[in-house]
């Protein structure tokens, strides 16, 4: 039964390292082209926090002993929808996608894919992503934990990526 697991987080880094390669290689053809680089205090803390959630997962399971040996197949099949609109964002994008905010001067956003409804839908995708591997994990506490801070650093100064409700 732990197999899945393991194979789970074997596709995560491999996805995550191709990601990266692709980011690179974006942003080097943005920069070459007159992008410049965004830095949002906020936002470097997140991907931190992002970057570490994984062992986070582990040791809440590891201390409070609820790990998952069989898979929850309705938060599978949810986990699997996530990856589609990653790929959909990243793709929507094309050369432009970056894990970093990048502005090309003269440029103007994007307005199709999932970028029609909203600026970053790739990072409330990854949002969604990290809550749903919490708990196929047997995470809650770190799902529940992760959902609040990530609401906080996604809105900030970042408004548009979390827009705040109107009446």
């Amino acid at each position: 039964m732990m197999i899945w697991m393991g194979l789970l987080i074997i596709y995560i880094g491999f996805q995550r390292i191709a990601e990266s390669k692709l980011s690179r290689r974006n942003e080097k053809w943005l920069v070459e082209r007159g992008g410049v680089i965004k830095i949002d205090e906020k936002l470097k803390w997140y991907t931190l926090l992002h970057s570490f959630i994984y062992f986070i997962i582990f040791f809440e399971v590891l201390l409070t002993g609820k790990f998952r040996h069989d898979i929850n197949l309705l938060l599978f099949l949810i986990l699997i929808g996530i990856q589609f609109f990653r790929f959909w964002c990243i793709r929507s994008l094309g050369k432009f996608w970056n894990m970093k905010n990048i502005i090309l001067p003269g440029v103007l956003l994007f307005k199709k894919g999932p970028y029609k409804y909203t600026k970053y839908p790739d990072k409330i995708s990854a949002v969604f992503e990290m809550i749903i591997i919490a708990l196929l994990f047997g995470a809650t506490f770190t799902a529940i934990i992760y959902a609040i801070i990530s609401i906080y650093f996604l809105r900030g100064p970042s408004k548009e990526i979390i827009p705040k409700a109107t009446v």
